[in-house]
């Protein structure tokens, strides 16, 4: 299953998609909705996928780095 997650930072929405620990796609953009569009569009579509609220502890520490 693709992890896509959003987060609002200094203005603007960094994204993320990923699986365990691995990042497949990032993306930053002006709103969440572009943000979640641009980073569905960087994985495969028939690839199981869920659009998220809460990113899991490794996902939230890739917006710390």
């Amino acid at each position: 299953m693709i992890d896509i997650y959003v987060k609002k930072a200094d203005g603007v929405w960094f994204g993320l998609a990923y699986t365990g620990e691995r990042i497949l796609a990032t993306v930053v953009d002006s709103t969440k909705e572009k943000a979640v569009r641009n980073l569905l569009g960087s994985v495969p579509h028939d690839a199981e996928h869920q659009v998220i609220e809460e990113g899991s502890e490794f996902a939230e520490k890739q917006y710390s780095c």
